[in-house]
Parts: C-alpha cells; sequence; structure tokens
C-alpha cells in the first residue's frame, strides 16, 4: 500500500518487481523454471489517466499489440477513483 506518490513511483515499481524475478533462480540455472510475476499496487493516489479504479498492464508489441513477452504483469487499484455504493 502506497499512501503518497513518492518521486520516481513508476521507476521504484520496476525496481521491485524485476528484482523480485530476478531472484527467482540462482547463477546458471535453466530460465525456464521462472514463475510469472503479478504485482499487485494499492495507492491512495491517482496515478494514471484511466477513470477506472483498477487497472491492469502487460508487455505488448508497440506495432501489432501483440502479448508475446508474458511472464509479467502489474495491477494496480486506485483508492481515490473507488465509489462503492452500499
Amino acid at each position: 500500500m502506497q499512501v503518497e506518490e513518492p518521486d520516481g513511483f513508476e521507476n521504484r515499481v520496476h525496481y521491485y518487481t524485476n528484482k523480485d524475478f530476478v531472484s527467482q533462480i540462482a547463477e546458471g540455472k535453466e530460465y525456464v523454471i521462472f514463475n510469472p510475476l503479478i504485482f499487485i499496487g494499492v495507492i491512495k493516489f491517482n496515478f494514471f489517466s484511466n477513470p477506472s479504479y483498477l487497472t491492469r498492464h502487460i508487455l505488448l508489441d508497440a506495432k501489432t499489440d501483440a502479448h508475446e513477452l508474458k511472464g509479467t504483469e502489474y495491477n494496480f487499484v486506485e483508492l481515490l477513483k473507488f465509489d462503492k455504493k452500499e
């Protein structure tokens, strides 16, 4: 849970997710043993222009939008956009 938007928040997300992904195996081991990495960030500030409180980000080919580099996804819950009625 991130309450305030720190400088470099986007880089911080990349740093922690990449660090966790790399730490899955020891040097010299086969790369096929990686587990997918799913980041879930609950944040109390508006970070994305999307009006939805829940966003999912994956890697896509810039030209074709093909999703061929799988293994990491980023999910964010922006609490300020969450408006639940009784």
